[in-house]
């Protein structure tokens, strides 16, 4: 009966550690970008990880109006609020260390690059953004919202 019990109880120990090593978990959560100028939600989209912003320091443009996606190169996108705009798309992890074959748009220059997300710690993430090859990117470094 004690190995019957030692037995359910290893097994309920490693069927619940099952699920909170997923790795997912350690990059959800609301984050500030570089400039502190956004806060950006990652979120899980179906199988994927996506961001969307949640919070902007100016949300509004000088005749009080929600702020435009005015730099997109797509006439049609230039008409969208940026607020609540979906920012990163795409990223799953890689089994390693990284969040990969994700796209990451910036509202500031309009342009969208191909990207990769890797936590430097629980507090720090890197976004790699890059067209072509990542030897020829950016990194930028976002900080958890606490």
């Amino acid at each position: 009966m004690k190995m019957i019990r030692s037995a359910l109880f290893a097994l309920t120990i490693i069927f619940l550690t099952s699920f909170t090593n997923n790795p997912d978990e350690e990059l959800i959560g609301v984050w500030w970008n570089t400039e502190r100028d956004a806060k950006i939600e990652i979120y899980r989209c179906g199988e994927e990880l996506c961001g969307k912003v949640v919070w902007l320091r100016n949300p509004k443009d000088d005749y009080g109006n929600p702020v435009k996606d005015e730099n997109n190169v797509n006439s049609e996108m230039k008409r969208r609020e940026v607020m609540g705009m979906n920012v990163l798309e795409g990223f799953s992890f890689n089994g390693k260390d990284r969040w990969v074959d994700g796209e990451a748009y910036d509202p500031k220059s309009g342009k969208t690059y191909t990207s990769y997300i890797s936590l430097k710690d629980k507090n720090t993430l890197e976004l790699r953004g890059y067209i072509g090859t990542p030897i020829l990117g950016k990194t930028v470094v976002w900080k958890r919202d606490r």
